[in-house]
């Protein structure tokens, strides 16, 4: 079992966050595409049905759906670092513990426990490994600077054997 502690920077969180904010992304666009659709439909719906009373509505509707559409990926960015900075849990350092069936990070206010199969993305980079639980268990990102290089190595070779969404060079 190999313990050690580290501690994120706004610079490392930064980092993890954008890969997050990646895969959200994917799923924005999902989401406004099925709004423009569906606004679309509702304006066709309006010009089809005009002698209906009911329709007069419709393009108020759409109007709706699409301003969804369009605003919801601007309304979502937010400041990554004033969150950061605001956050008692994210500035304190984290002590993490490679278990046999999960990995354990904790810090003075949480625990989190990962279940190697719960990992949806962990990669190496030139400067961290950044790991993403599922079910919002948390960011960790680990800066390859500031650890010592033998609990790095028993990290990444349990990434290797045991973490599935593990992307790194093997």
């Amino acid at each position: 079992m190999t313990t050690f502690e580290f501690k994120m920077t706004p610079r490392a969180y930064y980092a993890g966050w954008r890969v997050l904010q990646r895969q959200q992304l994917r799923l924005q666009w999902v989401f406004c595409a099925l709004c423009a659709v569906l606004a679309a439909a509702g304006i066709l719906l309006y010009f089809l049905l005009q002698d209906v009373e009911e329709t007069a509505i419709l393009p108020a509707l759409s109007g709706i759906v699409a301003a969804m559409a369009v605003l919801l990926p601007w309304v979502r960015r937010s400041s990554v670092l004033r969150e950061f900075g605001n956050s008692p849990t994210l500035t304190q350092p984290f002590t993490l513990r490679l278990e046999e069936q999960a990995l354990q990070v904790w810090s003075k206010f949480e625990q989190y426990t990962l279940p190697w199969q719960g990992i949806t993305y962990a990669k190496e980079t030139k400067d961290y490994i950044i790991l993403i639980g599922c079910y919002r268990m948390g960011l960790f990102v680990i800066e390859k600077a500031d650890c010592d290089p033998a609990n790095l190595n028993a990290l990444l070779s349990a990434l290797h054997e045991k973490a599935p969404a593990f992307g790194g060079a093997k």
